[in-house]
């Protein structure tokens, strides 16, 4: 009996057109998300190969002969905001070498706009809204049977007439720990294709890691619709076990821990510090880390023992007006409090800062910049504000300023999708060049 092929494709973009004039520092990490839908439909049976375009480089010419070659019966496409462009130029291409193909998108940009993407994506035959798993295997198992694409939840799709059709909303996962390891393995080699971001390198090879979903913060700028508010993680097992093949078979040995709120959850984290501690791996990591009165000197003594040498903070902002206006929940206290507690427990800190929030000026910019020189931050990272779709802000950004929804504008590195009042782009620009001297000009960033 001949099996199903499912082909899942990464678009690619250059990191100069992502990143600008910060390419050089630009990152490439394992997607951990195709490798783990990926991981399930080989569980369930289906000849299963990835393409990552954005890691290979590949260009479009070869990517059809690769696509001829494997002639898949499904391919699934993944894409953000700032890819989906792309990735409908490839499902184009794709429809023209095999019209029968049955081309599935997911991520986060579908999930936010389902229907506005199908407007624009004629190529692609069904969207993936929310979390993947569930919804694409019994979309792949039902496609067999003809059910009726109605009847599953969790998708959009095109109607024979014509009409675009969501149907209603499929159930988060309540046990993540049941889903496989990723298919590392169908990735191209992780030595050789992947870096970790240029000011949180410390070994090489590195991959990225995801080990929750859902986060219960109220941030304006971010679109929590694919997993969520309610926060769902793996076990300190699951996670240990996942970074044991990595560090075996891989050789990896440096993880960066990508959560939304990696350390929401203190017993799971001392849970795998300890047992990090207890496997002795050859392995440093570092994470991200949300200001709380979670963090403190116990734990992150704990994680240095661990490996740990770097933790991310979402600083945002110098100004409290501006934190209240984007609902962070924080307090310029708590940000000093936290950066110099993890600086004392001999971690590096890496600050992450936006410009050009809703009701920016001069003062709250200069309020940022002063606070940037006034924290003990070891290494710096700045993006412009941008209101994406499926977050609060995305609907209220005409009222704070210029607002240009082409999708491919929406690059946290350039100024081109939202400028507040009271700003030009040049103006903005100058700022961002501003903020970054004022932290890489201090005397203890120089030494």
């Amino acid at each position: 009996m001949k099996k199903n092929k499912i082909l899942f494709i990464n678009p690619g973009y250059s990191l100069e057109e992502l990143y600008g004039d910060l390419a050089k520092a630009g990152n490439e990490l394992p997607p951990q998300n195709i490798a783990g839908l990926a991981a399930v439909t080989r569980n369930h049976g289906f000849v299963t190969s990835i393409l990552d375009c954005a890691a290979t480089k590949i260009n479009l010419a070869a990517l059809k002969i690769k696509i001829s070659e494997i002639s898949p019966d499904y391919v699934g496409i993944t894409s953000t905001t700032v890819t989906v462009e792309s990735a409908n130029q490839i499902a184009s291409e794709i429809k023209q070498i095999l019209p029968s193909v049955r081309i599935i998108m997911g991520g986060p940009h579908i999930t936010a706009l389902p229907k506005e993407t199908l407007e624009m994506c004629h190529a692609i035959d069904v969207g993936i809204v929310g979390e993947g798993e569930d919804t694409l295997i019994e979309f792949l198992s039902s496609d067999s049977k003809s059910k009726p694409l109605k009847e599953i939840y969790g998708i959009v799709f095109r109607h024979s007439d014509g009409e675009i059709i969501r149907t209603a909303d499929r159930s988060l996962i309540a046990d993540i720990d049941k889903l496989p390891f990723p298919a590392w393995d169908l990735l191209p080699p992780l030595d050789k294709f992947y870096r970790p971001p240029g000011d949180s390198i410390n070994r090489m090879p590195a991959a990225g890691l995801v080990t929750s979903r859902g986060c219960p913060g109220r941030c304006t700028f971010c679109d929590n619709r694919t997993f969520g508010r309610k926060f769902r993680s793996h076990s300190a097992t699951y996670v240990t076990e996942v970074i044991k093949e990595l560090v075996g078979t891989y050789g990896v040995k440096e993880i960066f821990f990508m959560d939304d709120y990696f350390m929401a959850s203190r017993k799971r984290l001392r849970e795998i510090c300890d047992s990090l501690i207890e496997e002795n791996m050859d392995l440093t990591w570092t994470c991200t880390g949300r200001i709380s009165k979670a963090v403190n000197p116990e734990l992150l003594s704990l994680m240095k023992r661990a490996g740990c040498w770097q933790v991310c903070y979402g600083i945002e902002s110098g100004s409290q007006e501006i934190l209240d206006i984007i609902k962070k929940d924080i307090y310029l206290d708590d940000i000093r409090r936290c950066v110099k507690m993890t600086r004392k427990a001999g971690l590096s800190v890496k600050g992450f800062f936006m410009l050009g929030n809703f009701k920016e000026t001069e003062e709250t910019v200069n309020k940022t910049i002063k606070f940037i020189k006034e924290l003990p931050l070891t290494d710096f990272h700045m993006c412009y504000f941008v209101p994406f779709p499926g977050s609060a802000a995305y609907n209220d950004a005409q009222k704070y300023g210029k607002f240009d929804k082409h999708w491919r504008s929406m690059n946290f590195y350039f100024p081109k999708s939202f400028v507040p009042h009271g700003f030009t782009e040049e103006r903005i620009e100058k700022l961002f060049r501003k903020c970054y001297r004022a932290h890489y000009f201090k005397p203890s960033v120089i030494f």
